[in-house]
């Protein structure tokens, strides 16, 4: 189990996590801090891919941490809602820390929309990533993932909606609407892991479409499962994943930029 830690941002917001910390990592400093970034909303506890993850990133000997995007957990109505202005913040306060406690390299596994949310703030010192369900089609995620036509009504009267627990408000779907994308993943420079399932009907599979036309890295690996559905639940693909992440992990955890872009699909 990892300890549960308090940060604090600039403006006063606390970010919850739970840091894992390795002892291997100690031994070899340049060893990467593997930040987990969940998606808005988050996957419910029972299918939470990153319960699996933890113990194979610590195993592997590194250390780890989870935390939860400020105002995405427990708001309440007259508060301030999630945006994606927020949460690069609360990434770039996680990278803080992570220097402050000497970490000199960072990588990241990111599930739906905590994909271009991190590559929005990705680090110069970062080693690699690992996305699972990538939402990079943000008007998608605006328009159907989050159905906005379903819940006009609700915008109108409050500036929010309430879909499964969480609170959606306007200036997340301005951002959704107004935000390219682009930019960032053609700036990117991390070795990077992509698994979905071909049956998702939250995040559908053509997301991917956007990593393999924008997404310029080093190494592009994409793993799409035909039978799979949101969160790859089942018990044959979290075996697959396991053993695709430690050889990816294995591989790439000392990875230094190269000249040449190679992408394998």
């Amino acid at each position: 189990m990892g300890k549960n830690i308090l940060i604090e941002r600039e403006d006063g917001e606390i970010i919850m996590a739970d840091y894992l910390h390795a002892e291997k990592s100690q031994k070899e400093k340049n060893s990467p801090l593997v930040i987990m970034v969940h998606g808005f909303p988050k996957l419910q506890k029972e299918n939470d891919i990153f319960r699996i993850l933890v113990k194979t990133v610590h195993d592997l000997g590194l250390s780890c941490l989870q935390f939860d995007f400020t105002k995405s957990v427990n708001v309440k109505a007259e508060e301030d809602k999630f945006t994606l202005k927020s949460a690069k913040q609360d990434i770039e306060t996680i990278l803080a820390w992570a220097e402050n406690n000497n970490y000199t390299k960072v990588a990241f596994i990111a599930e739906g929309l905590g994909a271009p949310i991190t590559f929005m703030s990705l680090p110069e010192n970062a080693v690699f990533t690992i996305l699972f369900w990538p939402a990079f089609d943000l008007k998608y995620v605006r328009d159907e993932q989050f159905n906005i036509k379903a819940h006009k009504k609700a915008l109108e009267e409050n500036g929010f909606f309430n879909l499964n627990g969480a609170l959606i408000g306007n200036d997340l779907l301005d951002e959704l609407q107004d935000t390219d994308i682009t930019p960032y993943l053609k700036e990117a420079h991390t070795p990077t892991l992509a698994l979905h399932g071909m049956k998702d009907e939250v995040i559908p599979i053509a997301h991917l479409d956007i990593a393999r036309k924008d997404l310029i890295v080093p190494r592009l690996m994409i793993t799409s499962f035909d039978d799979g559905k949101h969160g790859l639940i089942q018990s044959n693909h979290r075996k697959t994943i396991v053993q695709q992440i430690t050889e990816f992990i294995d591989k790439y955890k000392d990875f230094a930029p190269e000249s040449e872009d190679e992408i394998s699909v």
